[in-house]
């Protein structure tokens, strides 16, 4: 019995692999999903197998493509295990957006100040569910020091730190963590103006304004499609546990952290303290000095 790389069949630079030596005249798998995931990758495969006369036999599926029958049940096979695939992963994401838009945890670990739990909906099935834990108090006292006068992102993560506080997955506190905070909707006791806060910004939400009435969190999945970068729109939902932030204080927050987001970097030049300062009157972009043979 012998391993065989699979990865090295398809690659040029290993002129040692024992399909393009000739080492190998016949390839065993148990399921063809065991050797390939795509249509397209099992055919690029074949070919180099074709190529140097190896051939091909899958245990349990019973085909041989030393013939004709065998290797047209070869291709057959791959787009039905294909087709498998997708639907299964269609069926998936259905479910997930399913639970999330009835208001359950979509699923993943539970945020700061949650642990995960059960609930039973209108119609008396049990669903997932977040439940306050004794962090919860740490999120309140988090929004309450943003919303200090001067108070920064960097200076509440100081200020945690410096407590002896554990940050999440880690012994400190930074910037990022404490606006990730911030920013997530799971925390809000969401009424109407938290409706028309996600409205304006055109983010589509599963439930009537109606249904916002102040006392539930909500679920926020995906992100914003960027010119092809292949994310997921955003979508909000009114969750099924009760919120921990009073909606005025959350939305304050939010305008605090959209006046405080980073300026806009794009064109600003580098090694020197004129960076996004000097900038060219004709065409905007910023003064950009070079190093060249130890001078500038």
């Amino acid at each position: 019995e012998r391993k065989i790389d699979i990865n090295g069949i398809e690659s040029k630079r290993s002129s040692g692999c024992d399909v393009r030596s000739g080492k190998i005249a016949k390839i065993w798998v148990y399921r063809l999903d065991r050797f390939s995931r795509s249509i397209a990758d099992f055919g690029q495969l074949w070919g180099v197998l074709e190529k140097h006369h190896v051939e091909f036999e899958s245990v349990t599926e019973k085909f041989d493509t030393s013939t004709p029958s065998g290797r047209a049940m070869l291709n057959i096979i791959m787009a039905f295990a294909q087709l498998e695939r997708e639907t299964t992963a269609e069926r998936v994401r259905d479910s997930y957006y399913h639970r999330f838009d009835l208001g359950g945890w979509p699923g993943g670990p539970a945020p700061l100040g949650f642990r995960l739990g059960r609930t039973e909906d209108a119609g008396g099935r049990r669903v997932s569910t977040l439940v306050p834990d004794g962090q919860a108090e740490l999120v309140r006292r988090i929004y309450g020091a943003y919303l200090r006068p001067g108070a920064s992102c960097g200076g509440v993560a100081r200020e945690l730190t410096e407590a002896g506080i554990p940050g999440i997955r880690r012994s400190g506190w930074d910037n990022v963590a404490v606006s990730r905070i911030l920013r997530n909707p799971v925390y809000v006791m969401a009424d109407q103006s938290v409706y028309d806060y996600f409205a304006e910004k055109q983010i589509p939400i599963a439930q009537p304004a109606a249904a916002f009435t102040g006392g539930f969190g909500c679920h926020l999945v995906g992100k914003r499609d960027r010119a092809g970068t292949g994310k997921t729109a955003p979508r909000l939902s009114l969750a099924n546990h009760p919120g921990l932030i009073p909606p005025d204080a959350w939305l304050a927050c939010q305008e605090k952290l959209d006046r405080n987001r980073q300026l806009d970097r794009t064109h600003v030049g580098k090694y020197s303290w004129l960076s996004g300062l000097m900038k060219c009157a004709r065409c905007g972009y910023s003064v950009k000095v070079s190093r060249a043979g130890g001078a500038f």
